[in-house]
């Protein structure tokens, strides 16, 4: 029974399913980062956030070909699946703390419960800083 036929539902739920994942995430967010005082950011921290993914996907998929090519025994690959969840939950924390982005109170106790992400700079600093340049829009 597959074929075209078994596939079509298959794609149809899968697909309805990464879009309810991708909008849902930045719909929590919004009215966290409000209420933190910090819609400002929220643009910055999503960009961020979304650019994260990469490295957090690609250490899941080098423990899943680990696991599914055998280099590790089932309680290693259970191991390795549970630290790598541990390093992507501590890499989303520094990332909603500021400190990925430059932040300059991210570290500062008195504004812990304010930061959600990038200083001043917005969306351009966000994107200058992932890619190792300057940090803000071009000007004439």
């Amino acid at each position: 029974m597959g074929g075209i036929g078994g596939f079509a539902p298959i794609l149809i739920v899968e697909t309805i399913a990464y879009v309810i994942s991708w909008v849902a995430f930045p719909l929590f967010v919004l009215p966290v980062a409000r209420h933190l005082g910090r819609a400002d950011r929220f643009l910055s921290f999503m960009v961020v956030y979304n650019w994260s993914q990469i490295p957090q996907t690609v250490l899941f998929v080098l423990v899943g070909l680990d696991t599914a090519t055998g280099l590790l025994p089932p309680s290693g690959a259970h191991f390795a699946g549970l630290l790598a969840a541990i390093a992507a939950l501590v890499y989303e924390w520094y990332i909603a703390r500021g400190r990925a982005c430059g932040d300059r109170h991210a570290g500062d106790a008195r504004h812990h419960h304010r930061s959600l992400t990038v200083d001043d700079g917005g969306p351009y600093r966000a994107i200058a800083l992932l890619k190792g340049g300057r940090s803000g829009p071009r000007r004439g």
